[in-house]
């Protein structure tokens, strides 16, 4: 893990080698914000998002951001493994909502 730090702004946390240009210019913007919390992180899979960088992970005092949230989901899911706890009734649900159906949700 390295840091990057800059005045003026909260530290960036990296275990990502060697960040894009461009998600780390994304990860120094959001160590900039004043109500951004103790330090940025980026993760070993980061890449450049929208806003903020994808594998990014940054805490908020007072704020919440639903940009920073499932922008790319998907991504990394090849190298991942899951374990889904989710019974087909309870995704049943959740996909049925009134007035939607499952296809307008996604």
């Amino acid at each position: 893990m390295k840091i990057i730090a800059e005045d003026g702004a909260k530290p960036i946390k990296s275990w990502c080698e060697n960040p894009e240009d461009g998600a780390l210019s994304q990860a120094k913007n959001l160590a900039r914000l004043p109500f951004a919390f103790r330090h940025v992180a980026l993760m070993p899979d980061t890449h450049l998002g929208f806003g903020m960088p994808i594998g990014g992970v940054a805490a908020l005092v007072g704020v919440v951001s639903p940009a920073m949230v499932g922008v790319d989901i998907g991504c990394f899911v090849g190298e991942t493994r899951r374990e889904s706890s989710m019974a087909y009734g309870a995704w049943r649900t959740l996909t049925r909502r009134p007035g939607r159906t499952s296809q307008s949700m996604w």
